[in-house]
């Protein structure tokens, strides 16, 4: 054996408990619990030295599947070192089985986890001398279980070394090794493939987005009935606290500080918790490592952004720094909105384009507006919100103006007594009695649209072209009907977080770049930005939310509609046309929707996800 990977995990714990290496309390915990059970003789364990390299070998021998890495050897780092020889040199005396039967890892996104947890999979399918051995690789969904097991997929097919000498062969349904008649598959928590089974080896992947306990309370039962079995499981943190990932880590925390007493589970934990958040040494702490798959530069570049806009906070420290976090957090830092308010922002002068701008000839060629409409419920705050694109010293910039409504007695009974004071400036209009008049909404609409009424004939000539209308499908039938039948095309946005994340990511990238712009008079959407809160779900897409009931959104939330309305088809729909000409509408029964341009009919879908519109210099 040319290497002694023992003598090079034992060096990683050195470092650890002196202190070269930055790390947390639990890293420590950790590596403390090997050195004392090195050194114990009053118990049934051994440490085996050439098992825990045969391992370690044997993970040396994969290749690199994909990057610039692809195709050069795995080397194991010194952490995976002791990670590997700690599981698996470990030996009881009187059976000679391994000792730990389960092992919990937690490290920030990035470091490597599946790669290792692929490696150790294939040594359990054809390295560990098991007959017909079940391994698994297994998650919340089929998805995200196949990381791993398509790591040791393309391990098998491009590693011709690998395959010859293992005798492993990539088939359809799993990775087969004949000579013991083993078999690698994957097992997700949809459905029931987990239950029954008798897993030799597997690997359970981000705990933390488990919808419930199940696959890993199956996973455990049938390893429980097998002995020599090991489970796996890898994750970093998140934001569930009720989640099994949670359960595990708190275990894992009992554990290394002696409350509980499991002699049969390994765990380690890499996280930045001990450190301030933003400092290098919370970074190093969380991702052993840091510089090798985790970039350095991009790391801090993604610190700084969550410094920026709180809703990346939670992200960035449950996923990036191995920290859990509570659920929700401020959406946008009112002090990020300060550069985009604007005095005297007037939508006037932003009905036509100005010659100058990119594809702008003449003065004559209307801009295009996008509408946002939030209706809510007819007792509540209703807001419609106007936005358009403008060029700025060549760069795309965003404005918007919102309309907000509310029923009288609800602005005569609301313990905000700021509803009376914008009410009296003007800010708010007031429907009288205890509803809001949905009728007025639209004619307050439509009385700003400049129509064509077709051969030559044009309805307010001085109004604005609304190219689309995005709202929320509660309450707003009624409308977006007499709105098509105005020329407006009105298209229904489900209010669910695939749909509305990727509007909130780009709108809060505008912020960042200071190239979003609203009236410094607005004070309602300011006040509804400071009370929109979210988290990243398991997909890392944001909903927004209320602080609480009293602290109203809609008028952010017909913002971000508005935003998704202006990224249909790229966001092309909201820059200059070839040529400055009437369009028309066009729904179909299915929900699509088109629009008529200088170059024919315009797709508009149904304002699902899509990409974001192009962010030009």
């Amino acid at each position: 054996m040319s290497k002694n990977y023992v003598a090079v995990a034992n060096q990683y714990v050195d470092d650890v408990l002196s202190g070269k290496i930055v790390t947390c309390r639990f890293t420590r915990l950790a590596c403390q619990r090997q050195r004392d059970d090195l050194l114990r003789t009053d118990w049934d364990y051994f440490f085996d030295e050439e098992a825990a390299n045969v391992v370690c070998e044997f993970c040396e021998l994969l290749t690199h599947v994909a990057g610039p890495l692809g195709g050069q050897h795995f080397k194991l780092e010194p952490w995976q070192a002791f990670l590997t020889t700690t599981i698996f040199g470990w030996k009881s005396r009187t059976t000679g089985l391994r000792r730990f039967a389960r092992s919990v890892v937690f490290a920030g996104k990035g470091n490597g986890k599946s790669f290792l947890s692929s490696a150790w999979s294939l040594y359990m399918l054809c390295g560990d001398g098991e007959q017909g051995a079940q391994v698994y690789a297994a998650a919340r969904s089929e998805s995200m279980a196949r990381i791993v097991y398509d790591v040791s997929y393309q391990q098998v097919v491009t590693n011709e070394e690998l395959r010859t000498a293992a005798s492993l062969k990539a088939m359809k349904k799993g990775i087969e090794h004949g000579p013991s008649g083993s078999v690698m598959k994957t097992v997700s928590g949809i459905g029931k493939g987990s239950a029954g089974l008798l897993p030799y080896f597997v690997v359970i992947d981000e705990t933390w987005s488990h919808k419930n306990s199940d696959v890993v309370e199956e996973m455990r039962r049938g390893c429980a009935k097998r002995p020599g079995s090991l489970m796996s499981t890898i994750s970093h943190c998140g934001s569930n606290l009720a989640s099994v990932g949670h359960m595990q880590w708190e275990e894992a925390c009992a554990i290394l500080s002696k409350e509980l007493v499991d002699e049969r589970t390994f765990v380690c934990l890499w996280s930045g918790c001990d450190h301030t958040w933003t400092s290098p040494d919370a970074w190093k702490a969380a991702n052993p490592n840091l510089g090798i798959s985790v970039d350095a530069v991009e790391l801090e570049t993604a610190a700084r952004l969550a410094e920026k806009l709180p809703s990346q906070q939670g992200i960035f420290r449950s996923h990036n720094l191995c920290c859990w976090q509570m659920a929700d957090t401020t959406w946008i830092d009112p002090e990020m909105l300060v550069a985009c308010r604007e005095k005297n922002l007037k939508k006037e002068i932003y009905r036509l384009w100005h010659v100058g701008e990119p594809g702008t000839d003449t003065p004559d060629q209307r801009r295009p507006f996008a509408l946002g409409v939030d209706l809510a419920s007819t007792q509540d705050m209703a807001a419609v919100v106007w936005l358009t694109m403008a060029y700025r010293d060549g760069k795309e910039h965003w404005f918007c103006w919102g309309t907000y409504y509310s029923p009288e007695n609800t602005v005569a009974t609301s313990p905000n007594a700021k509803l009376k004071g914008w009410k009296a400036r003007g800010l708010l209009t007031a429907h009288p009695g205890y509803v809001n008049d949905y009728d007025a909404i639209q004619q307050d609409i439509l009385k700003e649209q400049r129509r064509n009424l077709g051969y030559g004939v044009v309805e307010n000539p001085d109004g604005f072209n609304i190219i689309l209308c995005a709202h929320d499908r509660y309450q707003a039938e009624h409308m977006r009907q007499n709105l098509e039948k105005a020329g407006v095309t009105s298209v229904p946005v489900p209010m669910q977080a695939p749909i509305l994340s990727p509007a909130m990511d780009w709108l809060a990238s505008l912020i960042l770049t200071s190239r979003f712009h609203f009236d410094s008079r607005d004070e309602i959407l300011l006040w509804a930005f400071s009370n929109v809160v979210c988290h990243r779900d398991r997909n890392s897409n944001l909903f927004p939310n209320k602080a609480s009931e009293d602290r109203k959104i809609d008028p952010v939330v017909a913002l971000i509609l508005a935003c998704k309305a202006a990224m249909a088809n790229g966001g092309t729909l909201m820059r200059p046309c070839e040529q400055d000409s009437p369009r028309l509408s066009f729904i179909y029964e299915d929900g699509s929707a088109k629009v008529s341009g200088p170059n024919g009919l315009i797709s508009l879908p149904t304002l699902s996800p899509e990409t974001k519109p192009e962010v030009r210099p």
